[in-house]
Formats: structure tokens, sequence, C-alpha cells
């Protein structure tokens, strides 16, 4: 009996290593803190980031090498639920909006954090990948119809945060940094792809299929090897006994 107590305390305890690396990546990050630009219904720039409200804006958002992050209304204003998440190979995704969705884009020209800065939005690329189906995405400050954005907005992973009052819609006077323009001769470093040692399927990007959306390989790898060490360790200690 006391062999079946450690070893169920033992998987537990892998379990909760394999979990916390991947949530704490993402929960509480703000994707407008490292972005170099963003825009409602745009095209994303180079460590930028885009919201995309309509499927039919998708083909020119310039997605090919970014993190898409489908998400659906909850029952609270402003709070939206991750439905998949898509990692960019080369391509356009072939993603439908559903009715309510919306699509949000990040971009980074790297995945290593050593680079950040030269690629500042790399933080935001990691934490995009890490959410997961049912990870909340709690939007302030932003009007999806006007496309507006306050300056005080954020787009933050996690939580249920402050939600967006839309009775009282963004400063229309000052949209998402329109004094910058997104150079669409020069597409989010499509020369420099993204991950491109790992692409995602581009066979499963329909809103039906959820493609696995991180590159935590190294994760797993670490909790196997804990694992193997952790059973190791209880079995000389049963057997001392």
């Amino acid at each position: 009996m006391k062999k079946i107590i450690v070893l169920i305390s033992c998987l537990a305890l892998v379990f909760s290593l394999a979990v916390l690396p991947v949530s704490a990546e993402a929960d509480g990050f703000d994707f407008l803190s490292t972005a170099s630009k963003f825009e409602v219904n745009g095209s994303v720039v180079g460590e930028g980031v885009v919201l995309v409200t309509v499927s039919d804006n998708i083909p020119s958002s310039n997605l090919k090498w970014a993190i898409s992050v489908v998400l659906a209304p909850t029952d609270t204003e402003g709070v939206y639920s991750v439905v998949f998440v898509h990692t960019g190979d080369g391509t356009d995704p072939a993603i439908t909006l559903e009715d309510g969705q919306v699509l949000l884009g990040v971009h980074s020209s790297t995945s290593n954090t050593d680079q950040a800065s030269e690629y500042p939005n790399v933080y935001g690329k990691l934490a995009a990948q890490a959410l997961e189906a049912g990870d909340t995405v709690v939007f302030s400050g932003i009007d999806f119809e006007a496309g507006t954005v306050s300056e005080d907005a954020s787009i933050v992973a996690g939580g249920t945060g402050a939600p967006t009052d839309e009775s009282e819609p963004a400063n229309e006077s000052a949209p998402a940094d329109e004094s910058v323009p997104a150079d669409e001769s020069a597409p989010a470093s499509e020369s420099t792809p993204a991950d491109t040692s790992a692409p995602a399927d581009a066979s499963d990007n329909s809103v039906t299929e959820a493609p696995a959306g991180g590159n935590n390989t190294w994760i797993y790898v670490a909790c196997g090897v804990a694992a193997v060490i952790i059973v190791a360790v209880v079995v000389v200690m049963v057997k001392k006994k």
C-alpha cells in the first residue's frame, strides 16, 4: 500500500512539473507590452501584433510567419477563450473565423530570448505559443468595430481582467499608431522565418482541428528525465526498507 501511495505522489509531482512552466510563460503577459506596432484588421509587421476580426482579412494580414491565436467570446465582456494556436509555417493560415471569433497574430523573428535586444517581441511570441485551448485573453481599451486603440489599451493572457467598456469607445482621434504605417513591401521578416525547424502542420489549420501551439519539447524532455530519476530514487528507498 505504501508503495502505491509513493508512486501516485511521484506521478503527481511529474505532472506539475510538466504544466507549470507552460502556464507561467503566458499568464499575465500583455501582448502590447513588447510589440513594435499593433493594428486592428491591419497587416502585422516585424515584431508586431495584429487583431483580425473578419475572416476575409486573414489573407492580407501577413500571418505566414506569425503565431495565430484563434479566440472565442465568453459570457464576460472583453474576455475571450483560446480555441487553438497555429504556428506560422511560411504559408497563409487556412483559418476561418466562426461567429464572434477573432484572431490574435503575434510575430517575432526568433524564439531565443538571448536575442531579445534585437527582436523584443520574442516574449510575445513565446507567450502566444504557450497558450492552450481554454485559456483566457482579456482585451481592454480596444474598439473592435472602429479599429481604434486607447493609450492604455492592453491584451492580457489569463485571468478575468478589466473588460473593455464598449459603451465608451476609444479615442478615435488617436488610432493605433497610424503615424508609423506598416511597410507592406517588407512583411514581417519572411526572409528570416520564425522557428522553421519546427513548422506547424499546414493541413491542420481549420477551426475544427486544433493543431499544436507551442515549441515546448525541452519541457517534456526535462520532465521525462525528472520522472525517471524520481522513480529510481523511490525504488531504492523501498528496497532498503
